[in-house]
């Protein structure tokens, strides 16, 4: 066997060697404590999988953050590595509250807790989970919420510097009302997201957008939201602003009529037609509230997704003609939707699968 380098092996790979060393189906009986020990070249390979991983708890009530390896604690292993094993860590994921970003809680964890003691030097992707759960924001959040963002974002860089994916879920489970949090939450965002090959943004369940026009001045390339009556507006302003970079997109409309969809090739500035000219995967939802009766719309002469492969309709066919398969023909490769006899009149009429 040659050298096994750090991630030479692929991680199913090497997830069916620990399986079959197990003795069981689901790799977790302790046929991998052997293969650490085998030689230097299989603990490098093992390393490489179990600790690729590594993810990052802030404690609100006592103020301390804790870090875990979910793949060596998954395997049942003992005897966590620690930061010895920082550098084989190529995902960083990072859970943290709302409130504590901007009261000052995680910088001042971060300051003068660690002390650096987090470095990832070869980790490329970073997921962070931003939970709002308090019914009230604090007042004293908006004194000097904006400083406080702008020290995470520097903490941040400096923990893993060769980040070039970062993805951000932002979940607020109650309505969000301060315009300087929101507008320190934007300058978070835009901040996290600077100078990345990716960018995601996957919102749910809040009014984070419900006051004023989303500002991150970033394009992003991925975005997973849900369309609302409250932040159904909002949400198409970010969605239009990154309409040249778009790799990937996925809305729920929840409430509202089909006619929303038709606002994403309209702009909301100047009326003008949208095209997304990177656009790869296009994701429709609704939900039991989606009016199933209402009419289609439809945008004749119009290919705003000429390089779509991955089409998915959750919901009945929103629109009354061709347009989401316009010019797509070559490059598309999965197709779901739901087949009912008005979609399929649709495509028929407009000769979609012809050829």
């Amino acid at each position: 066997m040659p050298p096994a380098k750090k991630y030479e092996l692929n991680n199913s790979v090497i997830l069916r060697i620990m399986r079959y060393a197990a003795g069981n189906s689901k790799g977790s009986g302790g046929g991998h404590r052997p293969l650490l020990a085998v030689c230097r070249r299989w603990r490098l390979v093992l390393l490489g999988y179990l600790c690729s991983e590594y993810t990052i708890y802030f404690k609100p009530s006592n103020r301390v953050i804790e870090g875990v390896y979910p793949l060596w604690s998954a395997t049942k292993i003992e005897n966590d590595p620690g930061s010895a094993a920082f550098g084989y860590v190529n995902k960083v994921r990072i859970e943290v509250d709302y409130n504590d970003i901007f009261d000052g809680t995680v910088v001042h964890a971060m300051l003068y807790n660690l002390n650096d003691a987090f470095f990832f030097p070869a980790a490329k992707t970073m997921s962070i989970l931003i939970e709002q759960t308090a019914s009230n924001v604090p007042e004293d959040i908006a004194n000097d919420n904006d400083s406080q963002a702008r020290i995470l974002v520097r903490h941040i860089h400096r923990m893993a510097p060769a980040i070039q994916n970062m993805h951000v879920q932002y979940y607020a489970y109650n309505n969000v009302y301060s315009h300087s949090t929101k507008d320190s939450l934007a300058r978070l965002l835009t901040g996290l997201y600077y100078n990345k090959e990716r960018s995601h943004l996957d919102i749910q369940y809040n009014d984070f957008f419900g006051c004023a026009e989303p500002y991150i001045a970033h394009n992003l390339t991925d975005i997973v939201c849900t369309l609302n009556i409250s932040t159904c507006n909002y949400m198409l302003y970010l969605i239009q602003n990154s309409a040249s970079s778009l790799i990937s997109l996925k809305t729920t409309n929840v409430g509202t009529g089909k006619d929303v969809y038709m606002q994403l090739f309209i702009s909301l500035y100047d009326k003008s037609i949208i095209t997304y000219p990177r656009l790869e995967k296009l994701c429709f939802g609704a939900t039991y509230e989606w009016d199933y009766n209402a009419p289609r719309p439809y945008l004749p002469n119009h290919a705003p997704f000429p390089r779509l492969k991955w089409l998915q309709l959750d919901s009945a066919y929103p629109f009354n003609d061709d347009i989401l398969f316009r010019q797509n023909e070559r490059t598309l490769e999965y197709l779901c939707i739901q087949p009912d006899m008005e979609i399929l009149e649709v495509l028929d009429r407009t000769g979609t699968f012809s050829n």
